[in-house]
């Protein structure tokens, strides 16, 4: 008689193994199938940048996010379509992004709204505004959040 009821006890424990073997199972692979989900939404939103690092519209934020995490300095100068020293500010940053191409992205953006003209750079260092400044105090803007300040930002007060 006891041999029956051991009989039965081990049968309900291989039942219970089974059914949690099962379980186990089915969420290693719903697992499996919601990361590949998630991969593919991932890979599907791939951010596209402009070829040229000089344009004359708006970055989304998500390309301005993908370029600071990039190591790149993104600047975005206001200014209205008639100005006083709008010309020699905008040529002034294009010669710097030019020149630091690898590490500036320069949105030049028509702002009849704007009473002066305004420059906000970003970086992974941080936000700096300015209005209507001088071409040292971009430069010495630039050098302060630059991820990677080139020599001349260290040369230029000695």
């Amino acid at each position: 008689m006891g041999l029956k009821k051991l009989s039965k006890r081990f049968k309900g424990k291989k039942l219970v193994s089974l059914i949690l073997l099962l379980i186990m199972a089915a969420s290693t692979l719903t697992g499996f199938a919601l990361q590949a989900l998630s991969w593919k939404e991932r890979s599907e939103s791939i951010v596209e940048i402009p070829k040229s690092n000089i344009i004359t519209y708006e970055l989304t934020p998500e390309q301005t996010n993908y370029l600071v995490r990039q190591g790149k300095t993104v600047i975005e100068y206001r200014y209205q379509l008639v100005c006083e020293n709008c010309d020699l500010q905008r040529s002034s940053l294009e010669a710097l992004t030019n020149e630091f191409s690898d590490q500036l992205f320069l949105q030049e953006v028509i702002d009849s709204s704007a009473t002066k003209p305004r420059i906000e750079m970003l970086s992974f260092y941080g936000r700096r505004l300015l209005s209507d400044p001088p071409a040292d105090d971009i430069l010495d803007a630039l050098c302060a959040i630059m991820a990677n300040p080139p020599a001349r930002c260290i040369t230029r007060n000695i």
